[in-house]
């Protein structure tokens, strides 16, 4: 599935890999001048180690739903993270529900930015590419919003799934 073209109207980001802040790369760095870090956030969802980069899947089965919303995520979310904000690896919700951790930046000039990591992310007009970019439900600082989101696009039958959903913490 292509880029939905109306880039214009979200400017909420979810990144759950090598752009999360800390990351030292030139396309992090590009993206972290380029926008403010809102806060972590978290997607249902599986996180796979693809290579040097991990590859999420959605997933909103599995729990039960409220809306486009899952419900076994509490609304206090923030309580798992940690002053430093980094999450909290020990937490129980962590451990038992299938949630990607991740940052939640602003874009400051969505369409450019969209533009720069649909070419980062591989993403391609006919769904082909490494990634797919899509609007999804995330839970940002206790509340429920909609992000983009870069989604792997390939089989992860044999690859390694990142448990905790943190690849930050992962590495």
């Amino acid at each position: 599935m292509p880029a939905t073209s109306s880039t214009s109207v979200m400017d909420l980001l979810f990144v759950y890999g090598t752009l999360r802040q800390g990351a030292r790369n030139e396309a992090a760095a590009y993206l972290h001048q380029r926008s403010r870090h809102v806060g972590i956030g978290f997607l249902p969802g599986k996180l796979y180690y693809v290579d040097w980069y991990p590859g999420a899947v959605y997933q909103p089965t599995g729990a039960t739903v409220t809306g486009q919303y899952r419900s076994d995520v509490p609304s206090d979310i923030t309580n798992l993270v940690g002053s430093d904000g980094t999450s909290d690896q020990h937490s129980p919700l962590i451990d038992q529900a299938p949630f990607i951790t991740g940052d939640v930046f602003r874009l400051h000039h969505p369409a450019e930015m969209l533009t720069f990591l649909d070419d980062y992310e591989d993403v391609t007009a006919d769904g082909k590419g490494i990634y797919v970019r899509e609007l999804l439900p995330v839970m940002l600082l206790g509340q429920p919003t909609t992000a983009w989101v870069y989604l792997y696009n390939r089989p992860v039958t044999q690859l390694v799934l990142i448990e905790s959903g943190d690849f930050a913490a992962y590495l």
